[in-house]
């Protein structure tokens, strides 16, 4: 047996004791996220706090189980108001890592891929940089360039198809509280980590942004090496910057607020112009290399939307935008919410004006406070809680809404953002079919 062989086979081993372990862990893992979820929607649990040594065991597990009990942990982590502040800070050190795989399983990984490591690579390092939920992170050099060579876990497949199953008893965390069935969730997550997984997607959305955004300013995108890439490895430009937690300890204001806007045109220029959306506005998906640029990192999760879709969401926020609220109704009822006779308008109206105060406030800052009492306004308070059928493609949508809202807190960033917006409404949609 060949050296390829063997190390294929240790890949299929541990693929093997990982569904199995996965399987053991699938009672932990129901545990954590109820655990989570019971936390996130307890009200009393929210003021007298979650005791530190439970905050800090339910990050531990959340990083060994990774897949989506890990994704829900890095996701709470950053939205402010999700999680008691104890829970918050230790669910914080999921951003920037979990446990990572050894080194003889992510080499085998990589040459069962795609061959021998000496002829991919110069010299990849065995200690990983970032070890996140679906794969982790090696720094490499190719033909002479520093590379970053994505490896996805070996039966992280299966880890998400337990996950998926835990998740139908807990379905309501992914709706944040709105009456979308556990179906259509679990559907619309399902097609999307189908699309997480297979890294020759990620690829073409890496390169698709990276042609679309070109020619703009202050925006960088990681070039792929599609001949050291496949189905379950990825390796990319290798970008050199500041982390987002030490680019908003050490930056100016002003260089905050620049910042900011430009993560903020990324994503709504990416929905309203091409019908693309950057669906993970994770604070480790963003580097500052210098400059005022802004490197955007992971493309796996991307939301591709049909123009009906976009044209809808358009409508919407002109409506918004001019204050017209039957314009609104009519847009948001042709949508596919706001379907039962007993939803509230007048009080979704309210809503749609707290969420657009920063788009119709010129200067407007983004701050803690603002996102946090969104939540008293959106979910606790709100009569039209369980009267809101989302339809599918908004569950990242809302996900882009929360964590774009935390990451642009956590700048204090300002800004016309209504300028920025409008200019991306207004210029014409084209699809990329391509991606």
């Amino acid at each position: 047996m060949g050296k390829r062989d063997k190390l294929a086979g240790l890949t299929k081993s541990w693929a093997g004791r990982t569904f199995q372990t996965t399987r053991m862990a699938a009672g932990v893992g129901k545990a954590a996220a109820g655990k989570l979820v019971r936390t996130a929607l307890d009200r009393e649990a929210q003021g007298e706090g979650m005791d530190e040594l439970s905050a800090e065991e339910l990050a531990a597990r959340m990083g060994q189980l990774k897949g989506l009990m890990m994704k829900f942990g890095q996701m709470a982590s950053y939205l402010d108001g999700a999680l008691p502040e104890q829970a918050q800070a230790a669910m914080a050190k999921l951003q920037a890592d979990s446990q990572p795989l050894e080194w003889a399983v992510i080499c085998a990984a990589i040459e069962a891929e795609l061959g021998p490591l000496d002829a991919l690579f110069d010299h990849i390092d065995e200690e990983p940089t970032a070890a996140a939920s679906i794969g982790q992170v090696h720094r490499a050099s190719r033909d002479g360039q520093p590379v970053a060579v994505k490896v996805q876990y070996p039966g992280v497949a299966d880890t998400l198809s337990i996950d998926l199953g835990n998740l139908r008893r807990y379905a309501f965390l992914g709706t944040l509280g709105t009456a979308m069935s556990s179906n259509e969730m679990i559907g619309e997550l399902a097609e999307r980590m189908a699309e997480e997984c297979d890294y020759r997607i990620e690829a073409r959305r890496t390169e698709r942004f990276r042609a679309l955004w070109a020619d703009t300013p202050g925006v960088r995108i990681p070039r792929v090496h599609a001949a050291a890439s496949s189905e379950r490895v990825l390796t990319t430009e290798w970008i050199e910057g500041q982390s987002f937690a030490e680019f908003a300890a050490s930056a100016t204001q002003e260089e905050r607020d620049r910042a900011g806007q430009r993560i903020y045109d990324f994503a709504f220029r990416g929905i309203f112009e091409h019908g693309l959306l950057y669906a993970d506005p994770h604070p480790g998906n963003y580097l500052f290399p210098g400059g005022d640029e802004v490197a955007f990192l992971d493309f796996g999760c991307v939301r591709v939307f049909d123009e009906t879709f976009v044209e809808n969401w358009k409508e919407i926020a002109r409506a918004v935008m001019a204050g017209d609220q039957p314009r609104f109704e009519r847009a948001f009822r042709a949508g596919g919410f706001a379907t039962s006779d007993r939803f509230d308008m007048d009080y979704q109206w309210k809503v749609m004006e707290y969420l657009y105060v920063p788009m119709k406030t010129p200067g407007f800052r983004y701050s803690h406070e603002y996102v946090r009492q969104s939540y008293d306004l959106i979910l606790w308070k709100n009569p039209n809680r369980f009267r809101t059928p989302m339809p599918g493609p908004w569950l990242l949508a809302n996900r882009l809404q929360w964590g774009m809202n935390s990451v642009l807190a956590a700048l204090g960033a300002g800004g016309d953002w209504g300028d920025i917006l409008m200019a991306g409404i207004d210029t014409p949609l084209r699809i990329a079919q391509d991606a």
